[in-house]
């Protein structure tokens, strides 16, 4: 039965993989729906129109499409040629895999070409997605320094990592189908099998300790043998996965942690110290012993209660003590030491000193334990506080001693003495950066008939707002000071290089401490005026001495009074 061009044509349209046939030259002459979808086509007429040619310009790498040529003209036919390939359409990157044959006539001669392309892109990510996870697998295998092997259910080995294959003096390839009869022997396979059955029976993760026998030497090292059941989705058991570690130096450890646990108990209970242990492969694994409990005032049975390390310190102190074990564990410190608060059971803080150290290392350095001793510390935290407070207080007391060396009881200013020494500080500033200064000196017009009328106690609270308003009228870096008496004196610093300026500041300065003193003082309840008399000067550099400066303002300052109070004068001789 033949099929007609019509069924031949239904046939091949309905092929779910691309199907073509092209002319012995290449140019295809027929394709079928599914080869358009896979370039992006929705009909033939589309691709027709985008004018590119399926083969010829479908191959990412290039000379690939000689490659299949080359191949098809030598063998007839070309099978599974996967290449990386463009959706013509849209560019896109796609993984094909291509089947196809030379049709020829009676004589030989090429008739045409006919052949599949499949879309094998979502096959080939899958494939390498699965090496992918096998080569991370064994990568990670083999990161394991302890020896790892996988035995199924009968006891044949399915895998192992290099350590496991070292032990048996092989290859971890030779050691995949074989049984541990091949390498041990029927008496200790007999041994082995006992075990994996006990991990298959109990359903759970079993432990032995032991040596590891090996059919190369004999080896006394202690390890830690591991065996944990394999199931698969259905929870069917499917074999034993071993894992082997050299526990040797940690029961070393363990053996001298116990022949001197009795002496260092001794060593304890005379030193008035409590003992901790820390696990530190745990969260909880900080462990207090009865002395500890009962200095924060726990029951003894606590001793046995594992906890987190650091959660009774006081907040404030736990970053510093974070700080101390950090510096020890990370061997920058040779012990771990800290002092912090402690919450007793009844509320209240206990001040403890805590000193430690590792003392179990695994086979890399990388701490596994430490242990240490707590010390009640409060009474003597108690003296130290009481000594600080002493201290402060004595400090306090000489800082004011000094206060009133250099300044005026009453008003707080600073006094004569240190007046004479912003002066010739001034001076020679003013030398520097010859730049003016200048020198007020002022006097309280009729303070003494205000004193004689209303009392000292007026007077005294009369010179306490004079102070506080020159303070008002002057800059930061200007000195107020008393002389006593009605006396005072403002130094005004960094002036202009130009004398009529600096002069005219002074000036200034001298006409708002007029207005300002000018205004009534509410004394107790009455208000008082007061009106000073003010003598300025001004200079430049060390010119004169700054006895000689303070005697031209209180010249000037007289001159002033003479002028009827309430003024200003300047020293007529400036800067001389």
């Amino acid at each position: 039965m033949h099929l007609s061009l019509h069924d031949r044509s239904t046939l091949f349209d309905l092929l779910p993989i691309g199907a073509y046939r092209s002319d012995a030259r290449g140019t295809i002459v027929q394709l079928n729906a599914a080869l358009l979808r896979i370039n992006g086509y929705a009909s033939e007429a589309e691709c027709l129109a985008d004018a590119k040619v399926i083969g010829a310009e479908s191959y990412v790498q290039p000379g690939r499409r000689q490659q299949f040529i080359t191949l098809l003209e030598a063998n007839g036919h070309v099978t599974d040629f996967v290449s990386e390939t463009y959706r013509l359409k849209t560019g896109e990157h796609i993984w094909v895999r291509e089947h196809a044959h030379l049709v020829r006539d009676a004589e030989g001669k090429i008739l045409y070409i006919e052949g599949t392309i499949e879309d094998i892109t979502q096959e080939r990510k899958a494939s390498l997605t699965l090496q992918n996870s096998e080569n991370l697998l064994r990568n990670v295998l083999e990161t394991i320094p302890d020896r790892v092997w996988l035995k199924d259910v009968n006891g044949v080995h399915l895998a192992c990592n290099a350590a496991y294959a070292d032990h048996l003096g092989t290859a971890a390839a030779r050691v995949t189908g074989t049984d541990d009869v091949f390498w041990f022997g029927e008496e200790l396979a007999n041994t082995f099998r006992q075990t994996d059955l006990m991990t298959i029976q109990a359903g759970k993760t079993l432990r032995f300790e032991g040596p590891m026998h090996s059919p190369m030497h004999a080896d006394a090292t202690i390890y830690e043998v591991i065996k944990t059941p394999m199931v698969d989705a259905y929870n069917t058991t499917i074999g034993v996965l071993g894992m082997a570690r050299d526990i040797h130096e940690r029961k070393k450890a363990e053996a001298l942690l116990r022949d001197t646990s009795e002496q260092l108990e001794l060593a304890l209970m005379s030193a008035d110290l409590g003992r901790w242990d820390h696990d530190l492969t745990i969260e909880k694994g900080y462990h207090l012993d009865e002395r500890s409990c009962a200095m924060l005032g726990r029951d003894a049975s606590d001793s046995n209660k594992g906890r987190a390390w650091g959660h009774l310190i006081h907040p404030q102190d736990l970053p510093g003590t974070l700080e101390a074990m950090r510096a020890h564990l990370s061997g920058t410190v040779p012990a771990y030491e800290a002092e912090y608060r402690a919450r007793h059971s009844d509320g209240h803080w206990v001040w403890m000193s805590n000193r430690g150290k590792v003392v179990q290392f695994d086979q890399h350095g990388h701490p596994l334990r430490m242990v240490g001793t707590l010390m009640n510390i409060s009474k003597r935290k108690e003296v130290e506080g009481e000594l600080l407070k002493t201290q402060a207080d004595l400090k306090a007391t000489l800082n004011s001693v000094a206060h009133l060396a250099f300044h005026d009881a009453l008003t707080g200013l600073p006094n004569r003495r240190l007046l004479n020494d912003r002066l010739e500080t001034a001076l020679s500033a003013s030398q520097r950066q010859k730049k003016h200064g200048a020198l007020l000196f002022l006097d309280l017009d009729k303070f003494k008939q205000l004193n004689d009328n209303f009392g000292h106690d007026i007077g005294d609270l009369l010179l306490q707002q004079v102070a506080l308003r020159l303070l008002q009228c002057v800059r930061e870096v200007d000195t107020v000071a008393r002389l006593g008496g009605d006396e005072f004196v403002v130094l005004i610093q960094n002036l202009s290089i130009n004398t009529e300026s600096a002069r005219s500041h002074a000036s200034t300065v001298s006409a708002k401490i007029l207005s300002c003193l000018n205004q009534a003082f509410v004394l107790e309840g009455t208000a008082h005026t007061i009106t000073p008399s003010i003598g300025a000067t001004v200079f430049l550099g060390h010119v004169i001495a700054a006895a000689e400066v303070l005697k031209q303002a209180d010249q000037a300052m007289y001159d002033a009074k003479a002028k009827g109070r309430n003024t200003l004068c300047f020293y007529e001789k400036i800067g001389a």
